[in-house]
Parts: structure tokens; sequence; C-alpha cells
């Protein structure tokens, strides 16, 4: 019986030009989800759906990350179509989920679409302790604090986070409690 014999070096070169090959297809990912161009980024997610999940950026922003981030609402809504529920739950270094990274960047549609496909969202923190509300009132975006007012079981929340919630709407002259569909106030 003939055994053949790995050779090392062939084995390492072709790990090297696999894991090459797999980090220049993120790159284009990278590159396409910065600029919004979904006819560049489709390709690398058909021939690999998980790299949809995978970091790409140096604090390991997921392609959705990204697109939150950088406000590219049109990509965000094709690459949530590549993820299931338990991919939208990946946190960056900093421990924020997609869903934060739109809260962040005040992109409401872009929440929307994240929190449609996920709705228990509005409830995950990030490695601080922060949600996604108490982020998006200490930055002062109105729309956003609307937004995640309405969508956000605030039960979750311990009195003094609700109160902190309130104080920064307040300074930003958000108004939550005339909300359109105003809570309760012991809720709040």
């Amino acid at each position: 019986m003939h055994s053949q014999v790995e050779d090392p070096i062939s084995n390492a070169n072709a790990q090297r030009r696999r894991w090459g090959e797999k980090e220049g297809r993120l790159l284009i990912l990278y590159k396409a989800v910065l600029s919004g161009d979904w006819n560049a980024a489709e390709p690398v997610l058909r021939l690999d759906k998980s790299a949809a999940c995978l970091s790409i950026t140096k604090v390991e922003d997921t392609p959705l990350h990204l697109a939150a981030l950088t406000k590219q609402t049109a990509i965000a809504h094709m690459l949530v179509k590549y993820l299931d529920e338990g991919d939208l739950e990946i946190k960056n270094n900093y421990g924020n989920t997609a869903f934060f990274c739109a809260a962040v960047s005040g992109d409401v549609e872009i929440a929307k679409v994240v929190y449609e496909k996920y709705n228990t969202l509005p409830t995950i923190r990030n490695r601080f302790g922060i949600s996604p509300i108490q982020e998006a009132a200490a930055l002062g975006n109105k729309k956003m604090i609307e937004y995640l007012y309405e969508i956000t079981p605030l039960k979750h929340f311990e009195d003094e986070e609700r109160m902190n919630i309130l104080a920064a709407t307040i300074n930003t002259g958000t108004n939550i409690l005339a909300a359109p569909h105003p809570r309760n106030v012991e809720e709040v």
C-alpha cells in the first residue's frame, strides 16, 4: 500500500490562497456597503451567504452595522434579507447590534426594517449597559427617540433608567409624553 504524504508547503499555500480570496471578498463587501453599491455586494453574498454575518471592520462591524452607521438605507434593506433573527443580535466590539448602530446614526428607516425582522432588539444593551433608546436620547435625535419610544417596552428598564430617558428627551426638546400614542405616565 502506498500512502501519499501531504506537502505542507502546498497545503499552507492553498490555505493562504483561500484566506486571501475570502479576505478579498470581504473587502469588496466593505467597499460596496460604504458606497451603497448593491450590485457589487450581491455577488459576494450569493457566493457566501455567511459573509453577511462576518466582521468587516476593525471593531468587528458586520455589513449591516456598517450600513446602519453610514446610513446606507437601500443596502441595509437588502442585507436584512440575508440574515436570520439571531444574526441581528450580532454585536461589534462595543457590544452594539446593527439596530443600536441605526439608533446612533439616527436612520429611522434602517431601524424599522431591522426591527420588523426581529422585534426584541430595542431591549438589547451594549457592553456598557446602554440601550438604543438611551443612546438616541443622549445624542438628541428627536425622530429616532420618538420611533424608539413607540417600540421599546420600558417595563424592561429600572426606574432610574426611565427617568434618565425622560430627562434626556426633555433636554433635547422631545416631548415623549405628548407622543401620538402616549403611554401611561406610570410606565415612563
